[in-house]
């Protein structure tokens, strides 16, 4: 029995209606912020990991000629997606799950006019960009520019480290980060078009075993059984492993014990293509499949552990919502409160961060998003959760 995964496959009506994308268990989180180490070392400062502390930072940064001592890309995308930053306030850009496992909107509390409060200040110091052409992002994170980033991994020739995601205060708590949830989507259905369903479910439960995972999760092995020449990567035994482990702190899982740890061979890792584009020519990512999340095919002996990966999953991710369903009357009534809404709030993001408009209108901003029927909203977001839960909880 996996009640999280029955929560995320199976459909109101009862169905497990598609074969999907699904991981064995939480995935660590791969993205997040990442601060440039040689400002660090320049400055002798110590790896921001609290609101205060990023402000130090980010002011030292500034005082020592950097242009955008803070780059928030995308449209601002990962706040709004993995609550970056604003995450610290307990709030989100968006819908979100609070303590008490209620749904909320988060650009109406508290938290968030808080938010806006140190960004505002933030902007006037000229340690955050606001009007970015999210265009130049990748000249501005190669040249020097930028001290710090929401990223996957570096940027440019300079050294990078990754930072948690930022907490209000030392003994506070972060609710929000970058999360795949178990069901990944990617799905394949069977039609009634199918002339053999049977042999069509035979198949696709193949993706499931142990067997049909690995080819999907790391490729062809150099020593496959299956008569392949060559292959993109190899299992491995050696003392790197135990100790890449106890490094991170963490137990060798028994199937690593069993079999070895699965590494790229030197073909993918220093090829003249990009790692991923090589390495994906013999698996498939995206596709359904059972994806194992403890092992992940690694691109060198230095890579086993992705150390960034593990600090950015410190934080908690209570606080973002499960990918539920409505009906499509809900979805109708929800597109067509929210489609308003998100352009104010979206608007006023802006107006109040760059001073355009005072958070002394505060009350009225909340007061205008009530009168667009946000409650209602909220109303059908929980009803459609609540779905969800019960879909394991009433069993």
């Amino acid at each position: 029995s996996d009640p999280e995964a029955e929560m995320l496959t199976i459909s109101d009506g009862g169905n497990i209606y598609a074969f999907p994308k699904l991981l064995d268990g939480e995935e660590d989180a791969w993205s997040g912020p990442m601060i440039r180490k040689d400002l660090l070392d320049k400055l002798n400062l110590d790896v921001p990991t609290t609101i205060p502390e990023w402000y130090e930072v980010l002011k030292a940064f500034k005082e020592d000629g950097i242009e955008v001592p803070l780059l928030l890309n995308g449209g601002w995308d990962t706040m709004q997606e993995f609550g970056s930053f604003i995450g610290a306030w307990d709030v989100n850009k968006r819908f979100y799950r609070t303590e008490d496992g209620k749904v909320a909107y988060g650009p109406i509390q508290p938290g968030y006019k808080d938010f806006l409060a140190t960004f505002n200040k933030w902007h006037k110091e000229g340690l955050i960009n606001i009007d970015f052409d999210n265009n130049l992002r990748g000249e501005y994170l190669t040249s020097g520019k930028v001290g710090a980033s929401i990223a996957s991994e570096g940027y440019g020739s300079y050294e990078t480290v990754a930072a948690p995601y930022p907490k209000l205060t030392k003994d506070s708590k972060v609710r929000f980060r970058q999360k795949n949830w178990r069901n990944r989507g990617y799905e394949a259905y069977i039609t009634k078009e199918c002339p053999d369903p049977v042999l069509a479910v035979k198949w696709f439960d193949l993706h499931y075993t142990r067997e049909g995972s690995d080819l999907f999760n790391y490729g062809v092995a150099i020593d496959n059984p299956y008569g392949f020449d060559g292959g993109n990567f190899y299992w491995y035994k050696g003392p790197e492993i135990e100790q890449a482990y106890k490094e991170a702190g963490l137990e060798v899982p028994e199937e690593v014990k069993e079999r070895g740890f699965p590494i790229a061979t030197e073909e993918m890792s220093n090829g003249e293509v990009a790692y991923w584009a090589m390495i994906n020519k013999y698996k498939i990512d995206n596709a359904p499949y059972y994806k194992n999340t403890r092992v992940v095919i690694a691109k060198n002996l230095d890579t086993i552990i992705n150390k960034n990966y593990k600090i950015w999953t410190q934080a908690d991710s209570s606080g973002m919502l499960p990918p539920y369903t409505m009906s499509p009357a809900e979805s109708k009534e929800v597109n067509e409160i929210m489609g308003p809404i998100n352009s104010y709030v979206n608007d006023m993001f802006y107006k109040f961060i760059r001073g355009e408009e005072s958070l002394d209108k505060w009350d009225e901003y909340v007061r205008t998003i009530k009168e667009m029927n946000i409650d209602r909203a909220v109303e059908i977001h929980q009803a459609a959760y609540d779905r969800m839960v019960s879909r394991v909880t009433s069993k």
